[in-house]
């Protein structure tokens, strides 16, 4: 005989079974994620500086052209890590002048955490470093300084494999100033933008 009191208990039996699968999965992925130790690498594919150029008081816009380099990061078992960057970056121009022999490297070293989220994987990190102009025009000079900035970084990624992520990431790096060692007077402002790809793979 038909008795729905019995399946509306049955259904209620197979749904509890279906969440606790559930967490029981998502706590093995969590598991998964603090037990492994992983290794990352990328390269930038955007740099945008948000600051200024200034020469004799009159201030011009900073335009990048291409950038190129690499993003190495470590993750341990505990959920932090450690990374280095090294990139270099092609002006494009400064103001409305042609500036493309003029090069920024960039270098950071960056502290990582990574946050145990299933289904997605998400990094912050901190970082401080060191950036350098060079020129080889006798005009925009060829004695800068480098300058220390700090940068902020974001990272989003998804499993393609269970041990392999592809990612992207963001930089948002300080607003950090240069001078050069001849004109005081003649500086920039290196803070701005670094967009990255990469792949991550634990072990």
């Amino acid at each position: 005989k038909w008795n729905p009191m019995k399946m509306k208990t049955r259904k209620i039996q197979q749904i509890s079974a279906v969440l606790v699968a559930g967490l029981l999965l998502l706590g093995s992925l969590n598991s998964a994620k603090a037990d492994t130790i992983s290794v990352s690498v990328g390269i930038p594919l955007s740099h945008q500086f948000s600051g200024k150029y200034t020469s004799s008081g009159t201030e011009s816009s900073i335009t990048a052209g291409s950038t190129s380099g690499i993003f190495l990061g470590l993750t341990l078992p505990f959920l932090v890590g450690f990374g280095v960057e090294s990139y270099e970056t092609k002006l494009k121009t400064i103001g409305s002048t042609d500036r493309s022999s003029t090069t920024v490297s960039t270098t950071m070293a960056d502290i990582l955490f990574n946050l145990p989220i299933p289904i997605v994987n998400i990094t912050l990190g901190l970082g401080t470093g060191q950036t350098k102009i060079s020129s080889t025009s006798s005009e925009l000079g060829t004695d800068w300084k480098a300058g220390n900035p700090t940068q902020f970084l974001a990272s989003i990624g998804y499993n393609i494999l269970p041990l392999i992520d592809v990612h992207l990431s963001y930089r948002k790096v300080s607003s950090h100033t240069v001078v050069r060692e001849s004109s005081s007077s003649t500086k920039a402002n290196l803070g701005g933008s670094v967009t990255g790809i990469g792949v991550k793979i634990g072990f």
